[in-house]
């Protein structure tokens, strides 16, 4: 059983007196996510010779926050009562308004005077300059090192040395130095031989997220302060999961919303159980064990197959057909059934349902080769003039009621996707082609027939599209 260890911290509450809420940020720092740390270790990879290796080096600052003088000056905002005493803080004190930005400030300085030691113009490859690659996150800084056993752990002293100089305290007893090891929630796994990086979302994480989203719909009022550690443990799966990235904004935006009528330092569930729900789903999408995502230097630098999905609709019917290195490999040609025009709310035949037709199929494809494009690199065609279909791919959101629904089924979808797709609007003319006709096969009164360039290529049928095709529609019953 796991073993838990109490911890004290002094931390000043401004949320509680109301000052976190009278005051704003002048900007907001800009975090890493693993996937950075993924993208580094496979460039340093990359750049291998046959004795060397690379190790992940964590080390954390000790009482950052803590570190850094507050002006004289602003003194009088740095007050507190414990019982009958008033405190003044001579520093920025864990929890201050400006603490976070201060920390910042200075730790984005050293980290890039640290990260120099590094840079050497005899010692640059074909991917990498640095021996040494950096990640600073709040204060918890992580490295990838490349080069053999002897150089690697000359570099991991030059680093911790590096941090001492300029006055950053390290907690040693936390530091570890492994191909494997764990950051920011995530771990981070090096498997060089095979050229692979693995992120993994341990398995307890996630049945602590299930079980708080779980608590959370119980109630009609929850804490501020609750909701805020809940977004910031879904944040370490938003990092491998970029999916998830647009419904957290609901959880911070109910955050900072005024004039709820809520208790003091409360929100109304109300206010986030949209977000729940799909945080719900999401989280019972993820199958029993670790959550876990494959990188490999070969997708990571774009020199797999290229992977090109082309789709395109008519009032009547849908079509789309998948490229491999520019061969057409298979296609499919599909009416717009009864069921789409019921789940959607538009009629079939009439040009105002085009963008929800075009939206469809760009969905149905995904779903049909979500095999081949889930651990790869692949590109999408999109028309130029579909704004909709642009932001749903890039934001997993849309405006209508109808591309709505299917920007949720997308983002359920692509949450098991490596990467990202790439969005493109100019293909060569035998893709566009190919596509528009076949969005056309039951046009009425138009003979059909099949492209030439499709003549070698697999037609697919995708599965029915019934209520149990949809995920979506009703997330609480996922």
């Amino acid at each position: 059983s796991k073993q838990w260890t109490a911890k004290k911290r002094t931390v000043l509450n401004l949320a509680a007196s109301g000052i976190t809420a009278a005051s704003r940020l002048p900007w907001k720092t800009q975090l890493p996510r693993a996937t950075d740390a993924a993208a580094d270790t496979l460039d340093c990879i990359f750049d291998l010779l046959p004795d060397e290796d690379v190790e992940f080096l964590v080390i954390d600052a000790e009482d950052a926050f803590w570190t850094l003088p507050n002006v004289p000056k602003e003194r009088k905002y740095f007050v507190t009562r414990v019982g009958h005493d008033l405190i003044v803080l001579l520093r920025t004190a864990q929890g201050s308004r400006g603490a976070s930005l201060t920390w910042a400030t200075f730790a984005g300085l050293a980290a890039r005077c640290v990260q120099s030691l590094f840079t050497h113009t005899h010692m640059a490859r074909t991917r990498t300059k640095e021996e040494l690659r950096l990640q600073m996150y709040v204060d918890d800084p992580w490295a990838v090192i490349r080069g053999t056993t002897q150089r690697r752990s000359r570099l991991a002293s030059m680093l911790i040395t590096g941090w001492l100089v300029l006055g950053v305290p390290m907690a040693f007893k936390k530091a570890k130095m492994a191909q494997k090891l764990q950051w920011v929630g995530v771990v981070i796994q090096a498997i060089t031989p095979n050229q692979i990086v693995l992120l993994e979302v341990p398995e307890e994480k996630l049945e602590e997220l299930r079980h708080i989203t779980l608590d959370f719909g119980r109630h009609n009022v929850l804490k501020k302060k609750a909701v805020r550690t809940y977004v910031g443990k879904l944040e370490a799966i938003a990092s491998v999961l970029y999916t998830l990235r647009p419904f957290l904004r609901e959880f911070w935006g109910a955050l900072y919303q005024k004039d709820t009528g809520a208790p003091h330092n409360c929100i109304w569930k109300a206010q986030v159980e949209l977000g729940l729900l799909w945080m719900k789903a999401f989280l019972q999408l993820c199958t029993e064990g670790p959550l876990q995502r494959r990188f490999t230097v070969l997708q990571h630098l774009n020199q797999g197959d290229a992977i090109i999905i082309m789709t395109d609709a008519s009032p009547w019917s849908m079509g789309a057909v998948i490229f491999v290195n520019g061969v057409p490999w298979e296609f499919f040609a599909i009416r717009i059934t009864a069921h789409d025009q019921l789940t959607l709310g538009v009629d079939a035949g009439d040009s105002t349902g085009q963008q929800a037709w075009e939206s469809l199929a760009l969905l149905i494809s995904l779903r049909q080769w979500a095999w081949i494009w889930k651990e790869k690199r692949f590109m999408i065609t999109v028309k130029a003039d579909n704004v909709t279909a642009l932001t749903m791919i890039q934001k997993l959101k849309a405006s209508g009621p109808a591309t709505a629904i299917i920007a949720r089924e997308m983002a359920l979808d692509l949450s098991r996707s490596v990467y990202a797709p790439d969005c493109i609007h100019h293909v060569p003319g035998i893709m566009n082609k190919t596509a528009d006709a076949l969005s056309r096969k039951y046009e009425p009164g138009k003979v059909f027939k099949l492209p030439a360039a499709l003549e070698d290529a697999k037609e697919v049928f995708p599965p029915t599209r019934d209520d149990r095709w949809w995920k979506s529609l009703s997330p609480s019953s996922l």
